[in-house]
């Protein structure tokens, strides 16, 4: 099994083959992250540390001239660091450094050695500084003193380990960054919305569990590598139905359907199907973002046999094809769309002491509200106060979604119940 040694040194100098050690730390794990041993002394130089050394690290000609010359404690490093793969930040300088210490005593040093500065280069390409410290930044990582040696140990390991889960060369470990950890503590179980805000950018996801979700979006893994090395802002849009949070990241999107299918029957009876510009004062079958995604479910529906040629069909036979054709038609329109029926929608369970109702009237209109009351049928819609509004091209394709979405689920988040057209008897409720 391998063992790491996550090194940090403070020195004299910043030029290693000038510095001399004031301070050296490792500590030593194996390659799961398991803790195996430590070590950590201050070094007397037996020169003079400048006032600029002394305001980086802390470290005083004081403190330094009670400590162990290096080679007092040479022994102990090289016989804790056998076997070691050495792993510092700016490796060309700790590994190094430590390197000419231990050949000034007549001990070859030659170990395998990680850089994590040149390890994140080329795993998070573009940052604006790669120091430790803001490193550390990015990825959460506790660093009390930046500067001394075994502070800087602890969060280089921290640090290493990160990038491993990144890189995916660990696996099956769960593991999450200080803050996410909180945030997902505090993230409710309820469908709702997760937006990822990055400067003008932003990613929004719709769920049924906010929890769960956000806890697999945020995993330390190679696939939300993106999500964890950009400082994100990031926001939870509770609700109590999908059908609302469908809403919801519909609205933030501004979704944009300017393409429709729509049918028509020609004399003969048969219904075709039409590619058409969206008009929001006219009820269409399905909208779309372009005229070629419109063109291509309308072509994977559309049966590509010979055309009849009605001229040499004797009428009844004709009559039977179309009504044929027309139903198979209809089967693949209600592959595309579920909102061709009413629909009462419900949350499975009551928020803040209130359940969450959608009112759907097929494609047209539709209405939302909330009562203490359990709604269960058109019936029991009675005295209920809400208002049914025309169905937008945007949210007709989100309830659309989320209605094909509630029907796959095994833990529903929302309860749909078909309902008679309620449209007169809301009429007929107004003027009463």
């Amino acid at each position: 099994m391998k063992r790491f040694a996550y090194l940090d040194i403070e020195a004299t100098h910043t030029n290693w083959s000038d510095a001399k050690i004031i301070e050296i730390a490792f500590i030593i794990k194996d390659e799961n992250g398991a803790d195996l041993d430590y070590f950590q002394s201050l070094i007397n130089p037996n020169d003079e540390v400048t006032p600029q050394i002394t305001e980086l690290t802390g470290i005083t000609n004081e403190m330094l001239s009670g400590a162990p010359e290096f080679y007092q404690v040479a022994p102990k490093i090289i016989d804790k660091l056998a076997d070691c793969i050495i792993v510092a930040h700016k490796a060309e300088f700790d590994y190094e450094l430590l390197k000419k210490e231990l050949e000034l005593l007549n001990h070859e040093f030659v170990q395998k050695k990680i850089c994590t500065l040149n390890l994140t280069k080329r795993m998070i390409p573009e940052l604006p500084s790669y120091s430790l410290q803001n490193l550390c930044d990015l990825l959460q990582i506790k660093l009390n003193s930046h500067h001394r040696a075994l502070d800087d140990a602890h969060a280089l390991a921290k640090l290493h380990h990160y990038l491993r889960l990144i890189g995916g060369e660990l696996n099956q470990v769960e593991s999450y960054l200080n803050e996410h950890k909180k945030l997902i503590k505090k993230t409710p179980t309820l469908p709702g919305v997760i937006i990822f805000k990055n400067g003008k950018t932003s990613e929004v996801i719709k769920t049924e569990n906010l929890n769960l979700t956000l806890k697999e979006l945020l995993l330390i893994c190679p696939k939300n590598k993106m999500r964890l090395t950009q400082r994100l802002i990031i926001e939870i849009k509770p609700s109590s139905t999908l059908i609302e949070a469908g809403l919801i990241k519909s609205k933030m999107e501004h979704s944009f359907y300017p393409y429709c299918l729509y049918t028509v029957k020609n004399k003969e009876g048969k219904i075709l199907l039409r590619v058409g510009k969206t008009d929001p004062k006219k009820p269409a079958l399905y909208y779309t973002h372009s005229r070629k995604e419109a063109l291509n479910l309308l072509n994977s529906m559309v049966r590509k046999n010979e055309k009849i040629k009605y001229a040499y069909k004797e009428s009844q036979l004709l009559k039977s094809e179309i009504i044929r054709e027309n139903l198979e038609l209809e089967k693949e329109l209600q592959k595309l769309t579920v909102l061709n029926k009413n629909y009462l929608v419900r949350s499975h369970g009551p928020r803040k002491g209130v359940y969450s109702y959608f009112i759907m009237l097929k494609n047209r209109r539709y209405a939302a509200f909330t009562s203490k009351k359990l709604i269960k049928n058109s019936e029991d819609l009675s005295g209920e106060n809400y208002k049914l509004k025309k169905m937008s091209p945007r949210e007709f394709m989100s309830m659309n979604y989320s209605l094909k979405w509630i029907r796959n689920q095994r833990a529903k988040t929302d309860i749909v119940i078909e309902i008679s057209d309620i449209k007169t008897q809301k009429k007929r409720q107004q003027r009463q």
